[in-house]
């Protein structure tokens, strides 16, 4: 499919200028009638910047965001789950998710032990992160539940409103997530707009947001780049998330500041969920 992309002169900035300074000139955007999205200047100038902070040239930069925008065209629906997390306990946590559990803890053994000697996080545990999360590596596989990440995170960049607890704007949380995939994939050599992952833009078996990973990814061998959606490098880095989130004095608050965030109040139904299926494992 060949996509023809027609640029304008992007329009002067406005909004929030504790982040950017869109003016004139600054920025190229395909123009709003063909290109169903928000136009937000002084975001996608942010952006911009991080793009050219990483070594990216202006030009480079501005064709970046350029398909950035193109790609909302593309997107679908996003996955919900139904029931909220009892109704999704109920489905899920039987006697396959007990023996994919098992099978993991097995396959995975030495890694699992080296993160256990690193971090000391117990192998049970990240078995219940791993399968939770995306089910071992399956939910990966499904396209009625993967998305595509770079699309994921931009779409959020351009569209959230919402504030953190202390009133500043997310949106800018967003667009660092963005840069940091794109450096990330491209590190790894491959192309950042063909990721997969979920409906918020986290990557990987053990769903990474991209600047988590780059504060938290390590790899299995130290010659190597930490990938996301290598399973052993997921594990260690896991176990080392967990470790900074203080997993030894407090293991629910831990397990769920690693999926919602530290505002989201404790323990939540994923960290239950969690504990529930240790206990069988």
């Amino acid at each position: 499919m060949l996509t023809i992309l027609l640029f304008a002169a992007a329009i002067s900035g406005s909004g929030d200028t504790t982040y950017a300074q869109a003016n004139r000139n600054d920025l190229f955007i395909p123009l709003v009638k063909i290109i169903p999205c928000q136009s937000r200047p002084e975001r996608l100038a942010y952006l911009k910047r991080l793009f050219i902070a990483q070594g990216a040239s202006t030009v480079s930069a501005e064709l970046t965001i350029s398909t950035l925008i193109a790609n909302q065209c593309y997107s679908k629906p996003r996955f919900k789950k139904n029931g909220g997390w009892k109704a999704w306990e109920r489905d899920n946590l039987n006697d396959r998710a007990l023996q994919r559990g098992a099978e993991f803890l097995k396959i995975y053994k030495e890694t699992l032990a080296l993160a256990k000697e690193r971090y000391d996080i117990s192998s049970n545990e990240l078995a219940g992160v791993s399968w939770i999360e995306t089910d071992f590596g399956d939910t990966l596989k499904d396209p009625a539940i993967v998305q595509n990440v770079s699309r994921a995170l931009f779409s959020t960049m351009l569209r959230t409103n919402r504030k953190s607890r202390r009133g500043k704007p997310l949106w800018p949380w967003w667009a660092e997530n963005v840069a940091a995939h794109f450096a990330q994939e491209r590190a790894l050599g491959r192309n950042p707009f063909l990721t997969e992952g979920s409906y918020a833009g986290a990557k990987g078996p053990l769903q990474f947001m991209p600047t988590t990973w780059a504060d938290f990814g390590v790899a299995a061998e130290f010659w190597r780049i930490p990938d996301p959606e290598n399973m052993r490098d997921a594990i260690l880095s896991a176990a080392n998330y967990l470790n900074k989130l203080g997993w030894r004095k407090q293991r629910l608050h831990a397990l769920t500041t690693y999926n919602a965030g530290s505002h989201t109040k404790c323990p939540n139904g994923y960290a239950k969920i969690i504990a529930n299926y240790v206990k069988k494992l």
